[in-house]
């Protein structure tokens, strides 16, 4: 497998086709050596709080879908942010939403709780955005 910007990534969606075309275009553009797909939040959240203490198995992206059932995106933000810091600090957040862009998503942008918003499907030209944003925070 070529270079890739990440290690582990992971989908959290509700949505089977959207699943499939998230992780299609991160495997073809080489973004991660391995992408976990969740249809279920408190799955991930779950995964997540169990591998606390081998913090290389933790996604160190993930990408969020905003409207789902049972618990949707914000709420999985919430229980993000009850997390131990060391979760928090490793996994970043990128919503993914078929909704417009809303004044409380920019809020959670310019608070620093997620990297960014983009529509679905995602597009190559977001993945350009994304690592870009991942730059410039590595080298703050």
């Amino acid at each position: 497998m070529p270079n890739c910007y990440f290690s582990s990534v992971a989908i959290l969606d509700d949505d089977a086709t959207f699943q499939y075309l998230t992780k299609r275009i991160l495997v073809d553009n080489a973004i991660a050596e391995k992408v976990q797909v969740y249809s279920n939040g408190l799955i991930l959240l779950n995964d997540l709080a169990r591998n606390l203490h081998n913090l290389d198995l933790l996604p160190e992206l993930l990408f969020l879908d905003i409207e789902m059932p049972a618990i949707n995106g914000f709420e999985i933000l919430d229980q993000l942010a009850l997390l131990p810091n060391a979760i928090v600090n490793k996994v970043r957040v990128v919503l993914l939403s078929s909704n417009l862009r809303s004044a409380a998503i920019d809020k959670l942008i310019e608070k620093g709780v997620i990297l960014d918003f983009f529509n679905k499907p995602l597009t190559k030209s977001d993945l350009h955005v994304i690592l870009s944003i991942v730059a410039k925070e590595s080298n703050k």
